[in-house]
This record gives structure tokens, C-alpha cells and sequence, in this order.
């Protein structure tokens, strides 16, 4: 009987060690974690190490134009497209306007959970007279939700861009914003559908007038165009430069530190320009006209050829293409000579800047958004790479 009191004490003694001892290194762990004097270093999102439901999480949209309808679409491997889309005028939808008459056609095209229904709200006369009109808004509501049921859209997207000069960030011009879209976003989340806006990319360097607070409110998702940062009538330049805030002023790493200081990262899609602007410059460099736009494809075809280092060379005489090491973005220098003699009888040379995206420059983009918890991402245009 003794022996077997001592055998059971021995046994919880023997517990009551292993128990505490793990209760010691324990405490010991945790405070290891909580007071280490050497920093943690934050993961870098790789897609080695990036979680499922992130990778589950992107989407790859694309923008499709009204004039660029191809059987193409029905194969190709995007997760939403934008058609580009309808307008309105005064007196509410433009029924004979391209856009809406190639409106089937996309229809056709693409599944419905796939479809999104871009406004195109790109006249400066009439976006002023629409952002003070309210029965105008209600036609263009009532309109859209029309467009959106019939047509099976799972969401709409409202391209206004105001165009520099327009009265940027003044309080009545804000708040005309913020309650034109709150009223569409009231109106299209009632149908369940998805409201989506853009905004440009160069929006806190231009002080454009968006109260992004409110709008992350008032809106599903904000697509931030980041290009045309450098202008077709200004100096050349990237389309939208990867960094060299100190050369250019503003460049593509700040433009999303600065958007995400005012919304959540799951709100945001960053679109990429796939063109570029084709400058005739003078001999320094100053640009003589308004730029050129050309789409990728047609950069390609005329310029472009593989080399042996997966590079580039030009296929013109009299040219040079280079990859700028701050912008990503892609340079082409070349010179032509003139169709036609000026007064004295001379063939003059025509300077030519040419700067465009490609995917290789979009690519080291992207790959930076999702460092920072961006997986949403979109392409201008469809058909123009």
C-alpha cells in the first residue's frame, strides 16, 4: 500500500515538472517575441508565399472600346471587361451614337457576370451643365438601371474626367461630385449591381477635385488611371513613370502611397495605357506639335523587333530604343526626313521622342501593387496590344 502512495506521488511530481517546465519556456517564448530588440522584417508578398485566398482574390480586367469588338473576346482571359461604353447628352442616352448601337454586339460577346457598362462622360461643356443638374442626373440613373437590367451588366463604372482647367477643387465643385455619385451609387446598389468610378492617377499632384474619403463610402471600387501623365500638348515623358519623383515630379510608387492613405487596398484597381505619344521635337528636345497616340500594336509593327537579349531594336534607320532604368517605361529617339521640300527646296529632318508602356514595364507595376496588397488590375485597351 505504501509503495503504491509513493509510485502515484512520484508520478505527479513528475507531471507537475513537465507542466510547469513548459509553462517557464513558454513565458519565455512570448516575452522573446514581445521585447526582441531586433526588428521583424515584413514579408514581401511573392507568389511563392502569397496566401490562396489572395491569389483567389486577383482580378485582370480590360477595357473594351465600342470600335474594337472582336470574336476574340469570347476566348481571351480576362476576369471582367469594360465596354466603352455608352454616352448621354442633354436629353439623356444617346441611342444613335456608336457606343450604344455596337451595345449588342459586346453583349454577344461576353458572359453576363463578366459584363460592366462604362459611361463615357468625356465632354467638359457637358459634364459642367450635368454635376449642377439634378433632373438631368435622375434621367441618366433612371437610364443606366434600364441599360443594366435589359443587358444583364453585373455592374456599371463612371468615367467623368474633367479636364484641367475646369475649376479644380473648389468646395461647390466637390460637393456637386460627391452627391452626383452618391445618388448613382444609392441607386445602382438597390439593383445589386456593382458601382465603380475612376479617378486619374495623377489626382494629389494636380490637386484634382475628388474627396476620395466620401467616394471610398459611396462606391465599390475606384479605378485609378495611371497614365497620360505626361501630356500629349506638354513636354515628352513616360506614360506614367515607376519612380524618379525627383526628375519627373510625381511618379507611380507615391501615387499608391498616396491612395492608400484614404482607401482600403480591396477598393482600389490600377489601370495601364498600353500606347504611348509619339512627340516631333526640335533639336532640344521641346516639342514642336501636340503628341501622336499610338496604340502598342501599332508601336510593334512599326519600331519593334526582338533581339538576341529579349531586347528591343528598332526596325527604322536612324533610330534608338532604349528602357528607362527609373520610369520602366520604354524611349524611342529617331529622326526622318521630311515628305515634301520647305521654300528653299530642303528635305528637312524631323526629331521624333516616341515614350510608351509595354507589358514588361506594366508587369514590374504590378508586381509592386501586390507588395502592397493590391490585386486588382486593368488594361487600356483591348486591341491595342
Amino acid at each position: 500500500m505504501v509503495r503504491k502512495i509513493l509510485l502515484i506521488l512520484a508520478g505527479f511530481f513528475i507531471f507537475s515538472s513537465l507542466f510547469f517546465w513548459q509553462k517557464i519556456n513558454k513565458n519565455k517564448r512570448e516575452k522573446s517575441l514581445v521585447f526582441s530588440p531586433t526588428p521583424i522584417t515584413p514579408t514581401i508578398l511573392t507568389k511563392k508565399n502569397l496566401p490562396l485566398n489572395k491569389i483567389m482574390l486577383e482580378k485582370k480586367s480590360i477595357f473594351v472600346p465600342y470600335w474594337n469588338l472582336t470574336d476574340g473576346l469570347k476566348t481571351s482571359i480576362y476576369d471582367r471587361y469594360f465596354y466603352f461604353g455608352v454616352t448621354f447628352n442633354q436629353n439623356g442616352l444617346d441611342k444613335n451614337e456608336a457606343g450604344f448601337l455596337n451595345l449588342e454586339k459586346f453583349i454577344n460577346l461576353v458572359q453576363p457576370k463578366q459584363r460592366f457598362l462604362t459611361l463615357r462622360l468625356l465632354n467638359d461643356d457637358f459634364n459642367r451643365i450635368l454635376i449642377k443638374d439634378k433632373s438631368l442626373q435622375d434621367l441618366m440613373i433612371k437610364e443606366t438601371k434600364e441599360i443594366v437590367e435589359e443587358f444583364s451588366f453585373a455592374g456599371i463604372l463612371i468615367d467623368l474626367e474633367l479636364k484641367e482647367g475646369f475649376g479644380f477643387s473648389t468646395e461647390e465643385l466637390v460637393d456637386n461630385l460627391n452627391q452626383f455619385y452618391q445618388g448613382f451609387y444609392q441607386a445602382i446598389k438597390a439593383q445589386n449591381k456593382d458601382f465603380l468610378i475612376t479617378v486619374y492617377g495623377d489626382n494629389f499632384y494636380r490637386k484634382r477635385p475628388y474627396d476620395l474619403k466620401f467616394l471610398s463610402k459611396n462606391a465599390d471600387e475606384i479605378i485609378i488611371m495611371a497614365y497620360d501623365f505626361h501630356k500629349s500638348w506638354g513636354e515628352p515623358g513616360a506614360n506614367f513613370p515607376f519612380s524618379g519623383k525627383e526628375k519627373y515630379g510625381y511618379d507611380f510608387k507615391t501615387m499608391v502611397d498616396d491612395f492608400l492613405s484614404f482607401l482600403p487596398a480591396d477598393k482600389i484597381t490600377v489601370a495601364f495605357g498600353m500606347y504611348g505619344y509619339d512627340w516631333l521635337v526640335d533639336e532640344k528636345k521641346r516639342p514642336i506639335s501636340q503628341a501622336k497616340a499610338l496604340t502598342l500594336k501599332k508601336i510593334k509593327e512599326e519600331f519593334l523587333e526582338a533581339s538576341e537579349e529579349s531586347n528591343f531594336s528598332c526596325k527604322k534607320p536612324n533610330c534608338l530604343i532604349t528602357q528607362d532604368q527609373l520610369s520602366k517605361e520604354n524611349e524611342i529617339n529617331y529622326v526622318i526626313s521630311s515628305s515634301l521640300p520647305d521654300d528653299q527646296g530642303i528635305y528637312r529632318l524631323n526629331y521624333h521622342i516616341l515614350w510608351f508602356e509595354d507589358e514588361k514595364s506594366a508587369a514590374v507595376k504590378i508586381d509592386y501593387l501586390k507588395k502592397r496588397g493590391i490585386f486588382s488590375f486593368a488594361f487600356w485597351a483591348w486591341g491595342y496590344f
